[in-house]
């Protein structure tokens, strides 16, 4: 048996031993413990580590250290604290760049450089298709201007042209000193009357009716004057009435003077035009096509012979196909051409456009037949003008018959007088 004393020092021993392993070995497996459940939770939620295997890492934490500072030592490694701060720092960056197609972050960031560059790349499309617009957009500017320069440089040798036609222009082709005088007054006329439309004066032009002096021929000369009548027209705000009589005209003077009438003039009175024989068709063709797409022509009058049924039915259709106008008058038309008249007021009555009246005076009617039984189908015409005719007593029978059967027609004048329908037979 062990004696008190021998008994007191192993107790001392054993108490000296444990308060040590208390002092330096506790604290250190306790820290160890809490940083080994920390670092395996952190390794479950971010997947698959970065270093070395959880094996090894577990084998490394599991190694027991001798003591304290043993364990500080191979934490800092050999060449000191800041050497092993740093590069651990340059390890972790390493891991951070380095490609890792296991790694959902390395993932993400190569799916955000995706996008990235696929939105570069739109960008680029985007502005090369912007700078092609803005080219085009240049190109179309430039060339405008040009036009408007190239214009505006022919608007002033217009203008310029307009002033110097003087009396010696007309003598020198062979014209009487009362026609280059006519001439004077035609041009100063046709300035005033321009002067007046772009005022908004002006609601008759009547500067080309030349009825009371002889009759004006064509001259290129004179094309400026027209022009600048058919920009003062075309620029106003629409006039009722102009009157263009006793002058001859030509594809040229027509082309520049009746689009300018169209949607802006609502009477066209025309008197004793001529045509040259050479361009009688193509004359007919640019006045029918006006006549037709004039929408605010509401009346035409034409006092003019007709030379052949062609252009008789080009004009008509071209009168029918405008919808807006609702009368018409053609006096002195058919009489003596052989064009048939009676035909051309069939036409008119039967084509089921409704008119206010129609006005086929002087024309050299006779044998109407069809007219009356054109009365006869209660065309939608409100007055019907056919004077100085040549009707007899049995065109009169058949008239008389027919006015039985029209409900529409209020007015009927014949041979210079006018008859008012019977009360029975009015609408």
């Amino acid at each position: 048996m062990l004696s008190v004393s021998e008994r007191l020092s192993i107790d001392w021993k054993w108490r000296r031993h444990r308060e040590h392993h208390r002092r330096h070995f506790l604290p250190f497996f306790l820290t160890t413990y809490v940083l080994f459940a920390v670092g395996s939770t952190v390794l479950e939620k971010s997947g698959p580590p970065l270093g070395p295997r959880p094996s090894q890492r577990i084998l490394r934490v599991r190694r027991w250290p001798q003591s304290l500072s043993e364990a500080n030592r191979q934490r800092e490694g050999p060449q000191g604290p800041e050497k092993a701060k740093g590069q651990g720092g340059e390890a972790k960056k390493r891991k951070l760049e380095a490609p890792n197609s296991e790694s959902p972050v390395a993932s993400d960031d190569m799916g955000l450089k995706a996008l990235l560059d696929m939105h570069s790349e739109q960008m680029r499309r985007m502005q090369s298709q912007i700078d092609g617009l803005v080219a085009i957009n240049s190109s179309l500017q430039a060339r405008l201007d040009d036009q408007a320069e190239s214009q505006a440089q022919e608007v002033k040798e217009l203008g310029e042209k307009c002033n110097v036609i003087e009396l010696s222009h007309w003598i020198e082709q062979g014209r009487a000193a009362e026609y280059a005088d006519n001439m004077e007054e035609c041009l100063r006329s046709i300035k005033e009357e321009v002067e007046r439309i772009r005022n908004g004066e002006n609601i008759y032009c009547g500067c080309l009716d030349n009825e009371d002096w002889p009759a004006m021929v064509n001259d290129n000369a004179l094309l400026p004057h027209f022009k600048e009548l058919a920009d003062a027209i075309q620029l106003s705000n629409g006039i009722q009435h102009i009157c263009i009589d006793n002058i001859e005209l030509r594809p040229s003077t027509l082309g520049i003077l009746f689009p300018a009438m169209e949607g802006k003039v609502k009477l066209v009175d025309m008197r004793r035009i001529r045509f040259p024989a050479e361009h009688v068709t193509e004359c007919y063709e640019i006045f029918a096509a006006s006549i037709r797409r004039n929408h605010a022509l509401e009346r035409i009058t034409w006092i003019n012979q007709i030379s052949s049924d062609e252009q008789a039915d080009l004009l008509i259709k071209s009168i029918i196909d405008n919808r807006a106008i609702k009368q018409i008058r053609l006096e002195n038309c058919f009489n003596q051409s052989g064009v048939n008249g009676c035909r051309a007021l069939v036409t008119l009555m039967t084509c089921g456009r409704p008119f206010e009246w129609l006005d086929f005076g002087e024309n050299g009617l006779s044998d109407i037949d069809d007219v009356a039984a054109a009365l006869a189908t209660n065309p939608q015409l409100e007055k019907l003008f056919i004077t100085g005719n040549q009707l007899n007593n049995s065109d009169a029978e058949l008239i008389a018959q027919a006015l039985k059967q029209n409900t529409n027609l209020q007015v009927l004048c014949t041979w210079m007088r006018t008859t008012s329908l019977p009360p029975d037979l009015k609408r």
